[in-house]
């Protein structure tokens, strides 16, 4: 019993030294829920979506969110992790931008 408190002990403790949160601004086709887009961003391996605010108007044909996101970073460098959530949701339907505000550490 000893020994599996242990084994958690340690995976905790490597998710949280891995762990990032992220202030993320979208820009979105109006022809698209905000609720939709959020569940593509939130399918990428690693994203949890913490927080979002009210969708505003930027245009007729365009809406924005500031999205906090919360993320796990394990293979590779951090900047390279992002590089990579802002291609794929660059591929989603409806995504005009995707633009990462500021990247942190919690609890540093």
């Amino acid at each position: 019993m000893k020994s599996l408190q242990n084994l958690r002990h340690i995976i905790k403790e490597q998710l949280e030294s891995n762990e990032y949160r992220a202030l993320v601004e979208i820009h979105f086709d109006s022809e698209f829920k905000v609720t939709e887009i959020l569940d593509q961003v939130r399918s990428f391996c690693g994203v949890i979506i913490v927080n979002a605010e009210s969708s505003q108007r930027l245009t007729d044909r365009k809406q924005k969110v500031l999205v906090k996101i919360k993320f796990y970073v394990l293979d590779r460098p951090v900047k390279q992790y992002v590089a990579s959530i802002v291609d794929k949701a660059l591929s989603v339907d409806g995504v005009y931008a995707f633009r990462v505000k500021k990247v942190k550490i919690p609890n540093k």
